[in-house]
């Protein structure tokens, strides 16, 4: 082992410490996933309302952003892993990264589909916001006084992110827990903060 380390350019060596970093990160990730550990502002797969009652572009633009660090990290253990293979393997540097680059835009492409598809094969039809009444949730993105924003909470059996305002008008900053008092406007609730926890 140490011999064959020995033997390997310093590019090659940090192909496979890159390689072997970025494995570990995904394995880890999906394991995340899995056991629903992820944490909610990089690795959620939470379907929002909007989506299953059609979303405007800004929702689907923040739909891939949360896709993007997934695919990111799909990039980079794929192009590594390709990139130290292909140069242990006597190809040139430039041939390696080439080719490890193909591997990883692959591999960023595939995860994102997935991704992408997944949500919509596992939730048909539309979520009963109204089932939302009286859950409680937390906000995800900022309540701004008089103004609206997004909570986290439960519809109809799958968290699910939903548009939201408050009912007494006041701001409301994200994390801070609240309670679903009503629905407006077809797919958006007015929230309240619990006491004491208002931000």
């Amino acid at each position: 082992m140490h011999a064959w380390w020995g033997g390997l350019s310093a590019l090659n060596r940090g192909f496979f410490c890159a390689a072997v970093f970025f494995g570990v990160l995904s394995v880890w990730q999906l394991l995340a996933t899995l056991m629903g550990l992820d944490s909610d502002d990089v690795m959620d797969g939470d379907v929002t309302v909007d989506d299953v009652a059609g979303g405007d572009a800004a929702e689907t633009m923040g739909a891939f952003k949360l896709l993007s660090i997934r695919s990111v990290i799909a990039f980079f253990t794929l192009f590594s892993w390709g990139g130290a293979l292909y140069l242990a393997d006597g190809r040139s540097v430039r041939a390696a990264i080439g080719l490890g680059g193909l591997w990883g835009v692959a591999g960023m492409a595939v995860v994102a589909l997935l991704l992408y598809a997944l949500p919509k094969l596992a939730h048909t039809g539309t979520l009963d916001i109204a089932t939302a009444v009286g859950t409680v949730g937390s906000v995800y993105i900022d309540i701004p006084e008089g103004g609206e924003g997004e909570i986290r909470t439960e519809v109809g059996g799958v968290m699910s992110h939903v548009k939201a305002r408050a009912s007494d008008g006041q701001a409301i900053k994200a994390g801070t827990a609240v309670v679903v008092e009503r629905v407006v406007f077809g797919n958006r609730v007015e929230v309240r903060a619990v006491e004491g926890a208002r931000g």
